[in-house]
């Protein structure tokens, strides 16, 4: 098999697995950079790659993208390791939900991790429906019954994709309500 080695940044690091056993091969680009079971206050991503292969995935490896800080969000991390896989014939994904939003009757669809932050979510819809740029706005989420809910931060979200992830859902259904101002 032949393998790649990508680096995202300078303590990115691949794990090749091997076949269906637990042990694993650490290719680690400097020495100081192995950090792969303990990485302390560094931030860290951790994705699966596969072949590009259309209808099969056969995994080829793990990337461990670790940052000197943890940081706030990894989704653009993420988008760029994605895009660097995809020209070499590779793709990544991660664990995440379809998420749907509804405003001013027109639809959008993204991918978030399960990790994902309420600002990754602010950060898709704004950049999805770019007349939310500079207004104040609400994201609700629909339950199974069909009542809405207001996502006013992280815990929020993160109730709503575990709710959805017990139930079995593939995506989630939201909408944007504008907040009006009275004077």
């Amino acid at each position: 098999m032949n393998q790649g080695y990508f680096s995202s940044g300078p303590t990115a690091q691949i794990l090749t697995q091997r076949r269906s056993d637990h042990r694993t091969k650490h290719y680690v680009l400097g020495q100081d950079d192995q950090h792969s079971a303990d990485v302390g206050a560094r931030g860290q991503l951790v994705l699966p790659v596969f072949f590009d292969e259309g209808a099969g995935n056969k995994l080829v490896g793990v990337i461990e993208y670790v940052t000197t800080v943890r940081k706030e969000s990894y989704v653009e991390d993420f988008e760029q390791i994605h895009n660097l896989l995809k020209d070499k014939g590779l793709k990544s994904t991660y664990m995440g939900k379809t998420i749907k939003v509804v405003y001013d009757g027109h639809i959008i669809k993204f991918r978030l991790p399960l990790s994902a932050k309420f600002i990754d979510m602010v950060r898709e819809v704004t950049k999805r429906f770019t007349g939310l740029e500079h207004k104040k706005f609400q994201v609700e989420y629909a339950d199974k019954k069909g009542i809405f809910f207001p996502i006013s931060g992280d815990e929020v979200l993160q109730d709503c994709m575990n709710d959805s992830s017990l139930k079995g859902a593939n995506f989630i259904k939201m909408h944007v309500s504008l907040e009006h101002i009275v004077f």
